[in-house]
């Protein structure tokens, strides 16, 4: 008779494991489960120029398996790169229509040996980690590329920029350039932009801003030949691999959103835009923040969610999670010596790495070491 029960116990259990979702969401609650941790920084070097030129608009900044940190400067329209202990290694980048010149260097992406430039008119550049030029490739796509997942692989999504009319939900895709295919992995709603207008007939100018802080957007981090993703007016991350496959998703349950002031709505336009315009759009701006602006996954497999930080301007807060969505830690970094940041930070193995202005008002690329989760 025992034997007879244990047998049906166990047909239950197969049955149970069989039935139940394989991708069910990860629910976590707003209470991390080992607490906090800061991150602390140690200074290693910082550079304030690259050529013979300041450091004034750094984006993109990004690490080989090297430790060597690439970054464009936008005001210079330049590509620069410095080894591990802050030796100036390269420094290109020259405007024009002929092979290796760019029309405008709209960002770039390290991806294999290549620094993979883009440039406007669907045209991608391939230079040599030393900036020797090797190829041009052509696409029609009206997307935006979110990264690479190989040589010629990379994740796109739909830009929602200069459309007027609402659309319906947009295929984040895996676009192949040399096979000139893609591979839909999810379907997603687009990003949102806040629009406005000033005049009328030939002389009216359209007006949008997009705000990751503020305006739902679609972030996506790319770990190896995995994608993370999610919209940012929500609180759920997937995990998919290069066909489209679901790994893993993951939620936080019943975070409320930042109340976002008129002060800083505010702050966000400069003297490029007609005050009237600006008016028009801090109205129209959302009241609350999102949820996330960023996703990174480290080399242990952990996920870094970098939440919006709207009133401190010299911290970056974030969520940390397991290799299986578990909330573990929420965490704070500070930065020192009055800096605030002008970039996001990056993280690259033991190291992090911050473009920041400080108190005398000088910018400047700074290598920190810190204390990673084990």
């Amino acid at each position: 008779m025992r034997k007879n029960v244990q047998y049906l116990m166990m047909l239950c259990l197969v049955s149970l494991f069989l039935t139940a979702p394989v991708n069910a969401v990860v629910k976590n609650e707003g209470k991390p489960a080992k607490g906090r941790w800061d991150i602390d920084l140690k200074e290693m070097w910082s550079v304030n120029s690259a050529g013979t030129n300041p450091l004034v608009a750094v984006q993109n900044i990004q690490v080989d398996d090297k430790g060597n940190v690439f970054f464009m400067d936008r005001k210079f329209r330049k590509i620069a790169a410095f080894d591990s202990n802050g030796k100036e290694l390269i420094y290109f980048g020259k405007m024009g229509e002929g092979p290796g010149e760019v029309r405008r260097m709209v960002q770039f992406f390290l991806q294999g040996p290549n620094i993979i430039v883009e440039d406007r008119g669907g045209r991608l550049h391939y230079f040599s980690k030393k900036g020797e030029y090797v190829e041009t490739f052509l696409h029609n796509l009206r997307d935006e590329i979110k990264g690479f997942i190989g040589d010629y692989r990379f994740v796109t999504i739909l830009s929602n920029y200069g459309t007027k009319a609402a659309k319906e939900n947009e295929n984040l895709e895996i676009y192949d350039i040399k096979e000139k295919k893609s591979t839909v992995i999810a379907s997603l709603k687009p990003e949102e932009v806040v629009r406005t207008s000033k005049g009328s007939g030939k002389d009216k100018l359209d007006f949008e801003v997009h705000v990751p802080e503020l305006t739902p957007s679609v972030i996506v981090g790319i770990s190896g030949s995995s994608v993370f993703f999610g919209k940012n007016d929500r609180y759920v991350i997937k995990k998919t691999d290069s066909s489209g496959k679901e790994l893993l998703c993951f939620s936080m349950e019943g975070r409320p959103a930042q109340t976002v002031s008129k002060d800083y709505k505010e702050g966000l336009f400069g003297s490029g835009i007609p005050p009237e315009v600006a008016k028009d759009l801090v109205k129209e701006l959302p009241d609350q923040c999102t949820f996330f602006t960023k996703i990174h996954v480290d080399e242990k497999g952990f996920i870094y969610v970098y939440t919006p930080n709207i009133s401190k301007k010299n911290i970056q807060e974030m969520d940390i999670f397991s290799p299986s969505g578990q909330y573990l830690y929420h965490s704070t970094i500070t930065y020192p010596g009055g800096l605030t940041p002008a970039t996001a930070p990056v993280f690259a193995g033991e190291h992090l790495y911050l473009f920041a202005e400080d108190e005398e008002g000088e910018r400047k690329l700074v290598k920190y070491k810190i204390n990673k989760i084990k």
